[in-house]
């Protein structure tokens, strides 16, 4: 005779309402109430149909970047890791983007991004929310990107673009790209060329080697588009402030800065008919304080065979200030200071993708460092030689 104390593993109603693929525990003693098991399943497809209206309006895209990479110096390079050892964290990074339709036309857009070479923590590049004003007007408010370069919207997804990482004579120039403000983004016809206008208003703090407040930022970019060819224009004009003096010991001093004028212009184009790639960026950065005003461009030529594309590349960062002369430091102090600031490197890089699944791809590249000039280049402190050379790997992925 069953003990109807005992209880027993049997199926039930509960667990295909809850949409549990496994067993319920029920008493055989028990009475089962089926006007409650009703509100049950009229609450669980209230909930389905809420969830299936969310998952709708819900978008998420990620991207990662998993490598290698070494020099031959023995000081670490662009403000990174990598130096004369493998580093596996400088070129590698995970993000995650999350699009949250609020309604037909206006969007929540997050952006979250890992880094290897900063121990993974997890900083917000975007938090801003996007309104459709119509076809061609898109507003966007919040933390974003701000649009300096040709490739600012997808710097982070190392798929988007052929090299291991975009040239450092370039794209290190402006440090942190990610500003708090407003952005604009117009869409129309310039003749036969499809055209965006873009402006972009906000703030900043750099946290580098100088610790600097930009204020007002207000970067404007004209970019067209005409059938194997994409062009863009751009200027951006910012106050700076470093609020304290550097010491440069023996009782020398970096002065303060308020509110110094500071402009960046760049131009760039693509050229891509779907065997050969062309890329090539020139800018031009010009404070009204000591920092400097570094003078950048590089050229890429590419071409696919199949899933493979070898790659050249020159690029190139010149950069000399005689504002600092005015400080009247003693020549061995200015000599260091120059040191310290002064980035003129050139280089010419080597690499390959080979395309090997949908949405993934593999890189490797090798960079030669020249013409240092007795400088330090980009390396983040004076290297033995006045030329170096960089190795790089990395497998790229969207999902």
């Amino acid at each position: 005779m069953t003990n109807p104390t005992n209880p027993k593993w049997v199926p039930c109603k509960a667990a295909a309402v809850l949409g549990t693929a496994g067993l319920c525990f029920s008493l055989q003693a028990s009475a089962v109430d089926e006007s409650a098991f009703q509100e049950l399943e009229r609450k669980h497809a209230a909930l389905a149909e809420k969830v299936d209206r969310t998952s709708d309006r819900l978008q998420i895209n990620g991207f990662i970047s998993a490598g290698v990479a070494r020099s031959d110096q023995d000081v670490t390079y662009a403000e990174s890791e990598l130096h004369d050892d493998n580093s596996f964290g400088v070129r590698s990074r995970v993000g995650v983007q999350m699009t949250f339709a609020v309604s037909d036309n206006l969007d929540a857009i997050a952006q979250f991004v890992g880094r290897g070479d900063e121990e993974w923590d997890v900083e917000t590049e975007w938090a801003y929310l996007r309104y459709q004003a119509n076809d061609a007007l898109q507003l966007r408010l919040g933390r974003q990107r701000a649009p300096f370069y040709l490739l600012s919207e997808y710097l982070e997804v190392g798929y988007a673009y052929p090299w291991v990482a975009p040239p450092e004579e370039v794209y290190s120039v402006t440090g942190d790209n990610t500003y708090d403000g407003f952005g604009l983004l117009y869409d129309f016809a310039l003749g036969s060329w499809d055209t965006t206008f873009q402006l972009f208003w906000g703030e900043n703090t750099q946290d580098g080697v100088v610790v600097a407040q930009l204020d007002d930022l207000i970067s404007l970019s004209l970019t067209g588009v005409y059938e194997n060819w994409t062009l863009r224009a751009g200027y951006t004009h910012v106050n700076i402030s470093v609020e304290d003096p550097i010491d440069l010991g023996g009782g020398f001093f970096l002065p303060a800065v308020e509110d110094a004028d500071t402009a960046f212009m760049g131009v760039g184009l693509i050229y891509d008919n779907g065997d050969w790639l062309v890329m090539s960026e020139v800018t031009s950065l010009k404070l009204d304080f000591w920092l400097g005003d570094p003078d950048s461009m590089y050229v890429m030529a590419g071409r696919r065979f199949g899933d493979w594309m070898p790659h050249l590349t020159w690029a190139q960062v010149n950069d000399v200030d005689d504002d600092r002369g005015e400080l009247g430091l003693p020549a061995p102090v200015l000599a260091g200071v120059n040191a310290m600031f002064e980035e003129q490197q050139k280089s010419v890089t080597a690499g390959v993708r080979y395309e090997f699944l949908p949405g993934a791809a593999i890189k490797f590249e090798v960079t030669h460092l020249y013409d240092l000039k007795d400088g330090k280049g980009l390396f983040d402190s004076m290297p033995d030689d006045d030329s170096a050379n960089l190795v790089s790997f990395v497998v790229d992925a969207v999902f």
